[in-house]
């Protein structure tokens, strides 16, 4: 009971300050989707972090391992080929491949779980765009997956709905100084918008990708922010969370995601109004097309009686209220004259203060003495 209390007064207080409270909160929703960003971040890297380095530690020993194999089986190979010339060459092509097929040997900087790639990792579940470059292996950490997948993209979708009205507000802005004077401004500012925010992002993705070392064309860049904007996530593009850029990428990647999914949201959303409004006047018209039913039996299943039904209910229950009323007046034998005016209209009895009204009465109650049962003159109803 205190509880309820408790929340009774809270969502009273909130009625009664809502405007005040109105901008305050996007604000609180961005704070909370940031607190499960860096909350769930830190949890992961302290859950995912030690077996990922137990799993690279691993790695290193069997690449050790392998290359150790090798060079002892070129040594043989050397050995026993030592008057061959022919064959030490093939010796040593063979070495260069071998080194090519091994790689790099696994070290320590490219871990994914760092902190920073522990947020990225995070805001690819909440946005549910999940590149799936690299997944939890732990308990804990499928079961955080588990719960950013429920809490986190409600939250961070309830969050974007409040950015795509600002996003709106800045297309009708827009709209209102490039394509004034028009009736469609709306669907032109957004469509320029969209246009011009996906070109942009491109851009900035493909500087950043050059800047960590990576060779993207700028067809790569569009490609990549469609996929990421629309959330699809394929994985085989994706800007890096780990080297001497890592934060400054991350950074740029969640930002500017934000904001594409807020303005791909509005397209998509101006898109199906569309195919609303070209779908209903077709609908419309198939609708008049229909035979009309008869008035008993509608489409809906029920059943509709005709207006001089209907008329005729309510002038019969008027008549049942109006003889309680007064048979309860004879009971208690109270005098027309001790009712108020008021009451005395809503019965339609008539007031012996009243000044008398020609022409039939229309169902007005009349008195011939005080204390008398009045007789009633009923009228049939008209349809109008």
């Amino acid at each position: 009971r205190c509880a309820m209390v408790f929340l009774w007064a809270l969502a009273e207080r909130y009625r009664a300050h809502r405007d005040l409270l109105r901008p305050v909160v996007p604000v609180a929703l961005g704070l909370c989707f940031a607190g499960i960003c860096f909350g769930a971040a830190f949890l992961l890297q302290y859950f995912e972090g030690p077996a990922e380095l137990d799993a690279n530690a691993a790695l290193a020993e069997e690449w050790d391992a392998m290359r150790g194999r090798q060079e002892t089986a070129m040594r043989e190979l050397r050995a026993l080929l030592a008057g061959d010339a022919q064959g030490l060459s093939q010796i040593d092509v063979l070495s260069a491949e071998l080194e090519i097929l091994r790689g790099e040997r696994p070290e320590v900087k490219n871990l994914n779980w760092t902190y920073v790639g522990s947020v990225y990792y995070v805001f690819t579940i909440i946005s549910t765009i999940g590149y799936g470059t690299f997944a939890p292996v732990t308990f804990i950490g499928r079961i955080c997956t588990i719960c950013l997948g429920i809490l986190g993209t409600a939250t961070f979708g309830l969050w974007l709905t409040y950015v795509g009205r600002y996003v709106h507000k800045v297309c009708n802005l827009v709209g209102r100084m490039l394509f004034r004077g028009r009736s469609d401004v709306q669907v032109i500012s957004l469509c320029v918008v969209f246009v011009a925010y996906w070109l942009l992002g491109a851009l900035a993705f493909e500087e950043f990708a050059h800047l960590a070392g990576d060779d993207w064309s700028y067809f790569v860049s569009v490609y990549y922010a469609a996929i990421t904007f629309l959330t699809i996530g394929l994985g085989d593009y994706s800007l890096r969370w780990y080297g001497d850029y890592a934060e400054l990428e991350v950074f740029v990647f969640i930002f500017f995601t934000c904001l594409g999914l807020s303005v791909f949201i509005e397209m998509a959303n101006i898109i199906s109004d569309a195919i609303k409004a070209h779908c209903e006047p077709e609908q419309k018209t198939v609708e008049k097309a229909e035979p009309s039913e008869p008035s008993s039996q509608k489409g809906d299943g029920k059943i509709h009686p005709e207006p001089n039904e209907v008329i005729s209910d309510v002038s019969d229950q008027n008549q049942t209220l109006q003889a309680a009323a007064l048979e309860a007046f004879e009971v208690q034998n109270i005098d027309t004259e001790t009712i108020p005016p008021t009451l005395c209209k809503t019965l339609k009895v008539a007031h012996p203060s009243s000044p008398p009204r020609g022409g039939d009465g229309g169902g007005i109650i009349r008195h011939s003495a005080p204390g008398n049962l009045p007789e009633f003159e009923s009228r049939s109803p008209q349809v109008m």
